[in-house]
């Protein structure tokens, strides 16, 4: 007798040798097998017969019974690992949904300029332009020591948190400010991300601002003339220098979170590897400045204009940060962050 498995369900089936290279079905399974020869040297020409092989069905043998009383067999589920007893229990994953980025319906000149037109957006337009004003008229009539003040801070913390936001909501491809009023930010990070930003106002203006103070309040103290800064070489360097650096290294913030966005060859490279779309950057960021400097010259000329400022500042912040994101998601392969 010739004992062999079926390929298929792996059933027993025990034939006489003289069935050697014939086919049949598997009593189990209904499958097609070929008897196999015991050696392939004898194996005879098959004379492609069919044979019936459930009259050679084979019992499968009895279970070993453990101490304990279990009837299923030892090596069976000893030779299994925890993996492999797991492997058919878990659901399949589910498919990754990409959501593609919103397009821009108008020209992208225009289109900028409507980003904090969302909902969002315009609560956050209007909180942080009318906390300010609420504070101040509160200090007046309340004027408790540092209470006042720390709620000021707190408020101006806040906003910056959600401008790096909407630099981080840009960068991914979003062109209307990002959804914020369900959630509330995590007060570490929150407060992490705030002092990298008062640390990158100290590294990009610090020097210009300490070197302005020591020519206006120290070298011009008793001097006859005011101090001028239009002809001092120095100053304009200094300027330059912050006008330069602030930019990549406010997104290097907000990207990165931690301190090697203060790293000083990171903002080189950057800026060599994204050169003409930095300095189409840069003016887009002095056409803001200067629209800003319009805006004060124009409202400080009546008491009730003047708040007005607070509300073109927050609007003109949300869309230079937009502007800073969409820079990221446009040069993102070519800054390699």
């Amino acid at each position: 007798m010739i004992n062999f498995h079926c390929k298929t369900c792996g059933q027993v089936i025990s034939v006489p040798e003289t069935h050697i290279a014939k086919k049949g079905k598997c009593p189990k399974c209904k499958t097609i097998v070929i008897v196999p020869a015991i050696n392939d040297d004898l194996r005879p020409e098959p004379p492609h017969a069919d044979i019936d092989l459930s009259q050679y069905l084979q019992q499968p043998p009895e279970p070993e019974i453990h101490p304990k009383g279990d009837a299923f067999p030892r090596t069976r589920f000893d030779a299994l690992s925890a993996d492999d007893l797991n492997a058919g229990n878990e659901p399949p994953p589910e498919p990754e949904i990409k959501e593609e980025p919103p397009e821009r319906r108008l020209p992208w000149i225009l289109d900028i300029f409507l980003y904090p037109t969302s909902t969002s957006g315009l609560i956050n337009l209007g909180i942080y332009w009318l906390l300010p004003i609420l504070i101040g008229v509160m200090q007046r009539i309340l004027p408790i020591p540092f209470i006042w003040s720390i709620a000021g801070l707190v408020v101006a913390g806040c906003m910056y948190y959600f401008f790096m936001e909407c630099i981080r909501d840009s960068a991914s491809g979003g062109i209307r400010a990002p959804e914020n009023i369900a959630t509330m930010p995590d007060i570490n990070d929150a407060a992490a991300q705030v002092l990298q930003i008062i640390a990158s106002v100290i590294v990009f203006w610090g020097p210009l601002g300490g070197y302005w103070m020591y020519k206006v309040f120290w070298q011009s103290a008793g001097a006859s003339s005011a101090y001028h800064p239009a002809s001092d070489a120095i100053f304009w360097l200094l300027l330059g220098y912050g006008i330069l650096f602030f930019p990549i290294g406010l997104l290097a913030i907000a990207m990165f979170d931690s301190g090697a966005a203060f790293n000083p060859l990171l903002w080189i490279r950057s800026i060599f590897s994204t050169f003409f779309h930095y300095c189409g950057l840069l003016l887009f960021f002095c056409l803001l400045g200067w629209l800003v400097s319009r805006a004060v010259s124009y409202l400080q000329q009546s008491l009730l204009f003047s708040y007005l400022f607070g509300a073109v500042f927050v609007y003109l912040a949300m869309v230079a940060a937009h502007l800073l994101g969409r820079f990221y998601y446009l040069n993102s392969k070519k800054l390699d962050w």
